[in-house]
């Protein structure tokens, strides 16, 4: 069954690859790479915790401050 991917930052996947719009990350295996999704990327209360998505807030917060 498909994930559902949460995180606004999210570009895609591929097989142990994930890309997103502040990341490549590449995962040992599957295991690794869904606890990631799951944990993240396609959990709707989790995803502002990932540090990425976190830095990435930021970045475009003070953006349009400017």
């Amino acid at each position: 069954m498909p994930m559902v991917m949460e995180c606004p930052f999210y570009k895609r996947d591929n097989y142990l690859k994930l890309s997103c719009e502040g990341a490549s990350l590449k995962f040992p295996d599957k295991d690794a790479r869904s606890e990631f999704l799951l944990g993240y990327c396609a959990n709707s209360y989790n995803w502002r915790k990932c540090p990425i998505a976190h830095c990435l807030e930021n970045y475009y917060f003070r953006k349009d401050e400017k």
